[in-house]
């Protein structure tokens, strides 16, 4: 699932070529076919649908919100580690079944990883320090928007017509016609692969093959599949693409990253022709909104905020010590079951000596990592990357170029105002060197105003003139800084799919998992996070033969 547009648009040039295979057309037909449609009322998906038999986003099994049956109420205690979307989801089903559950929130806010800002930027415009993007398939999300009366915008829908990716290193463009050309190569090699094994690897399914591409790192599947390896346009793109979806460096992940986003199809014979990942839609005003109605319609006090979680202890009669830094101090707090839903980041740090757990959870837990991202965002006076240039055609502002920056793309889409925002978006080492006084920061901090010097002299090679447009706004995100999250969003590193992969989720006695890190096909997302704490609430209820 791809997490940025330069992942999607990787997945888009993967299912062309499937596509084109079927369809016996050429990927450049494919994608002129495509991009007749994507406006078109039906959109791009529809096009293909009948054509190719391609199944609805109901074949993906995700699960909506629906009001249950009336349940007795219970005297369990039940608490929830973390208020982001997880914890605050796991919260509304089991009240929406009428059990009471008490979330617990380090951070004086809700929302976690889900965080707006909405005052910085002129004409009203709005950005988020964290999660941002909702592909078509995420009906969790999109079914919790519609419940709490937030409309979504159409990003795509918004996009001009024509305006496609730019890509720009050693000195010249590198036109996206000419990638989908060399893109051929490695739509074969993962073909290929594909061929070997069944997705996903897990630690209770997998075979030679799996076993060694679990083994295999990213960096080593781009140098041995893709012709020339690094020292080719599509090799480098493939990387730098993979180090900002993850957040980590390809030489640390496991070659399986790109084969879950490029090769995997939610059904076996029939594929989605333009992939599952479009990030296509946005809340309106923010995303942190639906957090904040979510809290809202908790009953009164549901939500404690300022409780850190600090360790947790089995008992012998199965309940489960909590002990917190609470704002009264250390305190202790006794459940029947407990949920955590915290970021895999704040998980790695919690002290679980005494929890109980098996080995493989506990080996799971310190062996997959949490990407390091950051989010560098400009405003400027007009979308001059919108309008005609010296780079090919009509750029939608989604970039990746070699001169120092890695990706960006445009924050301000289907948002009023002429003044557009592009955000840069780095990851691994490269986010993991922003050093910030504090992990969100604006205009206002001479660090903010320097990296945004540095970004400007970085892209403007890639749009001239850029530099002049730019209104004096901008803001910075270290995810790696965060104390509440300690990264962005999980990812697998080499030689843990085999491992440990599906284990994430495995509940240990009445102790549940929660978050994006437990989803392995919305793995990253906030979809991820609020699915899988569908799924918590879900073991809580079954345990307590409520509907």
């Amino acid at each position: 699932m791809a997490r940025t547009p330069l992942g999607r648009q990787l997945r888009v040039l993967a299912d062309e070529h499937r596509a084109a295979q079927v369809l016996g057309l050429t990927a450049e037909q494919v994608h002129e076919l495509g991009a007749e449609a994507t406006r078109a009322e039906f959109g791009r998906r529809g096009l293909l649908k009948g054509a190719l038999g391609a199944v609805g986003v109901a074949a993906l099994g995700v699960s909506s919100f629906e009001l249950p049956s009336a349940a007795a109420a219970t005297s369990r205690r039940i608490a929830i580690i973390g208020g982001g979307i997880s914890g605050l989801c796991a919260a509304l089903r089991l009240q929406d079944s009428g059990i009471a559950a008490t979330v617990y929130e380090a951070n004086s806010r809700v929302g976690g990883r889900m965080f707006s800002n909405a005052t910085n930027w002129q004409s009203g415009q709005v950005t988020e320090w964290g999660g941002e993007l909702i592909d078509t398939g995420h009906k969790t999300i999109q079914t919790l928007a519609k419940r709490f009366n937030l409309p979504l915008d159409d990003l795509v829908q918004a996009e001009p017509n024509g305006a496609e990716p730019t890509y720009y290193f050693n000195g010249s463009y590198y036109p996206y016609t000419q990638a989908t050309k060399d893109f051929q190569a490695v739509h074969n090699a993962i073909q290929a692969d594909m061929q070997t094994f069944t997705w996903p690897v897990t630690w209770n399914s997998s075979n030679a093959a799996g076993t060694a591409l679990s083994n295999l790192s990213l960096y080593d599947w781009i140098e041995t599949r893709v012709p020339g390896g690094h020292g080719s346009p599509m090799g480098e793109l493939l990387d730098v693409a993979y180090n900002i979806e993850y957040g980590g460096e390809t030489t640390d992940q496991t070659a399986l990253n790109l084969l879950g986003l490029l090769g995997y199809q939610p059904s076996p014979g029939q594929f989605s022709m333009f992939g599952i990942s479009d990030e296509r839609y946005h809340i309106r005003g923010g995303n942190q909104q639906l957090p904040q109605a979510i809290a809202a319609s908790l009953p009164a006090n549901t939500v404690k905020l300022g409780w850190q979680l600090t360790a947790v202890k089995l008992n012998q009669d199965g309940t489960q010590t909590l002990t917190f830094a609470s704002p009264t101090g250390v305190t202790t707090v006794t459940a029947d079951h407990t949920i955590l839903a915290v970021p895999l980041g704040v998980l790695q740090r919690l002290n679980l000596s005494a929890a109980g757990f098996d080995s493989r959870k506990t080996g799971q837990i310190a062996a997959m990592r949490m990407g390091k991202n950051a989010k560098l965002q400009l405003q400027f006076t007009n979308r001059l990357w919108n309008m005609t240039g010296p780079w090919p055609g009509l750029s939608s502002g989604e970039t990746y170029a070699d001169t120092g920056y890695q990706n960006s793309w445009d924050v301000s889409r289907a948002q009023g105002g002429v003044q557009g925002i592009l955000l840069q978006y780095a990851g691994g080492n490269s986010a993991g060197s922003f050093k910030p006084p504090t992990p969100f920061s604006d205009q206002t901090s001479n660090y903010v105003r320097s990296a945004a010097a540095t970004f400007l002299a970085q892209i403007e090679p890639v749009f001239p003139g850029l530099t002049a447009q730019w209104n004096g706004r901008a803001t910075l995100s270290a995810w790696p800084t965060n104390p509440y999250s300690y990264g962005a969003y999980s990812y697998w590193p080499k030689g843990y799919c085999h491992l440990y992969a599906g284990y994430e989720a495995m509940r240990q006695g009445n102790i549940h998992f929660a978050g994006e890190h437990c989803s392995i096909d919305f793995q990253g997302y906030m979809e991820g996070g609020a699915a899988e704490g569908q799924r918590a609430a879900g073991e809580v209820l079954g345990d307590l033969g409520v509907r």
